[in-house]
């Protein structure tokens, strides 16, 4: 199955680059949980971009023209706030399934009928939400599936948020691309040579610079030695973090470094090159959720709930309390945060939260 999970990020990282192969990725998330198809929207603002695996193109386009104002499922799953897939049974009661029309005239009648899906916060304030239809003979999905689905989770959102942005662009260059972007990057190789960057990237040199000999230069050192890190990572399949934070000490504002390895037809674009480095800043929300932690940082869902809880003031004891757990566990969710923030203690992290909530005028 680990085989299969990297397959399927693979697909994931092309089609971010590749957006022409965004189809095949969505159809490669589905069949991992034995699914038939994917469907994913992407919302800023009143804005909404959608795409779907081929299979799924012709039911979602009738669906938003005839259903999207009654979508109750979507509606129950986004209002249970759960930091990962859920499906109808999380939601719905045996009756409910039975006597909502969303699932008896329209989702039925088309050999449909069991979903999951999820919502993830990604930077720049935009919002995605990834949907995994199944066959209603098939059956709901089963908790080995859910967990698979989890797992690509962090790669969908860095994946969907760059493809995203070069769906409309025609792209057939280096520069073409990073111009297209519209976010701060630069193309790298695995040992940290910069071949190009964007101007937007160079706006950024209190924190991203390009050093002598073309390498990638980060002010903080910490980060830097994390993202040559998974660069050197990238070629062995090792999993290290991909989105790491990048301190500031001048703005209430964090800035996050995501690396999107290049797979498959990609290389076609970037010859020679191993990734490509974007850089976000996370605005200041009104509520700060675990969503926006996971999105940011790659946490699990517990990784970000106990994030959350310390910036709240509460103890690992407290915690464990609240949430029937061990001490023990808490504290090896605590290490995995505290690698993924790359920080060393826990006012670190409660700091970090710290700054993504708004300034109090």
């Amino acid at each position: 199955m680990s085989d299969e999970i990297e397959r399927v990020r693979d697909a994931i990282y092309e089609a971010a680059l590749v957006p022409a192969h965004l189809p095949q990725a969505l159809k490669a998330i589905a069949t991992l949980a034995d699914g038939f198809g994917t469907a994913v929207f992407v919302a800023h603002g009143d804005q909404i971009r959608w795409r779907t695996s081929p299979e799924l193109e012709q039911t979602m386009t009738e669906f938003l023209q005839e259903w999207a104002h009654r979508n109750s499922r979507a509606e129950r799953m986004l209002a249970r706030q759960h930091r990962g897939f859920v499906h109808e049974l999380d939601v719905y009661t045996e009756e409910e399934l039975a006597a909502d029309p969303i699932f008896a005239e329209f989702l039925h009648p088309r050999g449909l009928g069991w979903g999951a899906g999820t919502a993830i916060q990604i930077p720049e304030r935009e919002n995605l939400v990834v949907a995994v239809e199944r066959q209603l003979a098939r059956g709901p999905f089963e908790p080995e599936a859910i967990e698979r689905l989890d797992t690509v989770r962090p790669d969908i959102a860095r994946g969907i948020m760059i493809a995203s942005r070069l769906e409309h662009s025609k792209a057939t260059s280096v520069a073409d691309t990073l111009e297209a972007l519209g976010l701060p990057g630069m193309v790298l190789k695995s040992n940290g040579q910069v071949i190009a960057a964007n101007d937007l990237i160079l706006d950024l040199k209190a924190h991203v610079s390009i050093g002598a000999f073309n390498r990638l230069v980060v002010c903080d050192r910490n980060a830097q030695k994390a993202l040559l890190l998974a660069l050197e990572h990238l070629e062995s399949g090792t999993r290290v973090p991909l989105s790491l934070p990048l301190k500031s000490t001048s703005s209430r504002a964090e800035y996050v470094a995501h690396i999107v390895p290049m797979k498959g037809r990609a290389h076609d674009i970037f010859a020679n090159a191993d990734a490509i480095l974007v850089v976000t800043a996370i605005h200041s929300a009104p509520d700060v959720t675990p969503q926006l932690l996971m999105g940011a940082f790659d946490l699990t869902s517990a990784e970000a709930r106990l994030a959350l809880d310390l910036s709240q003031g509460h103890t690992l004891s407290e915690i464990a309390g609240a949430r029937a757990l061990s001490q023990h566990t808490l504290k090896t969710q605590l290490k995995s945060v505290f690698q993924k923030l790359d920080v060393r203690r826990q006012s670190d992290v409660v700091k970090i939260v710290e700054h993504l909530k708004p300034l109090p005028f």
